[in-house]
């Protein structure tokens, strides 16, 4: 495109399966229904309940045909060379990830539950993947991004940033109690990982910059940098089991947001 401009766009595929894992080879599981009452609606649901007792399971590694995920991304992107004092860059990504997960609110795919430890493995209990899979803990499904620099009179240089992301997924968990000897409490999803989404994100930074020679090839770098200008409190982490509700840790009690509008100022000397 005339002026140094120019658009590109692009698709991402990726199916995987198969994967190395634990999986109970001696173990002997019966169904049991256990009722969950959630915001004055009540289900219930199938859990696998350990009936061969202490000592009787057998944590194999093995390739698991049960577990899969896939990755499709889309992305278009804008992007202008420095010309005429100004470069900027814009992009927008959908995408769509889908795996087997804990339902924790971080963390993206079972892919990280590479542990193998017969304590800890994810898939070690059947009960594992109950409403385990879905879209992804890190899967924003739309994503917009632009970034712009303008260079000023007297060497200035003024730079701006905005992102925005669509809530995260994650999943509702509860805790079953007393569960068959030897599998003790087993905390499940009790609905369809992806039913809860978290709030989008959107996020606005400006930076202004000057070069001071210092003689020779050194020189001082003078910044400000403006973060979270729209001062956004996005949540970014709350508290997701329902089994821990109480008067005073309630259901999606958020446990971390993003920072404060700050200011930061900052000196680089480079020689």
């Amino acid at each position: 495109i005339a002026g140094g401009a120019g658009v590109a766009l692009s698709f991402v595929y990726k199916n995987e399966g198969n994967f190395i894992r634990l999986r109970d080879t001696r173990g002997v599981y019966a169904p049991r229904d256990v009722i969950d009452t959630f915001n004055g609606a009540t289900q219930t649901i199938t859990v696998q309940t350990l009936t061969s007792g202490v000592g009787s399971p057998l944590y194999t590694v093995v390739n698991r045909d049960d577990l899969d995920q896939s990755f499709k991304s889309v992305v278009f992107e804008f992007n202008k060379r420095f010309s005429d004092r100004v470069q900027a860059n814009s992009s927008y990504t959908w995408q769509s990830s889908r795996a087997f997960g804990s339902g924790s609110v971080t963390g993206s795919t079972q892919q990280d539950f590479s542990n193998l430890a017969p304590t800890t493995g994810y898939g070690r209990d059947p009960n594992d993947t109950l409403n385990a899979f879905g879209p992804t803990a890190t899967n924003a499904e739309h994503a917009v991004k632009l970034s712009a620099t303008y260079q000023a009179p007297w060497g200035v240089h003024v730079g701006g940033r905005y992102s925005y992301e669509s809530g995260r997924p994650y999943g509702r968990q509860i805790i079953v109690r007393n569960m068959g000897a030897g599998q003790g409490d087993v905390t499940i999803l009790a609905e369809q990982r992806g039913t809860y989404s978290l709030p989008a994100v959107n996020d606005f930074q400006i930076r202004v910059d000057k070069d001071v020679k210092a003689g020779g090839d050194r020189r001082l770098r003078l910044s400000v940098d403006f973060l979270n200008i729209l001062n956004s409190d996005t949540v970014l982490t709350l508290r997701n089991n329902s089994s821990q509700v109480t008067a005073t840790t309630p259901w999606q009690q958020s446990l971390s947001v993003v920072r404060p509008r700050t200011v930061q100022v900052g000196v680089r000397f480079e020689f």
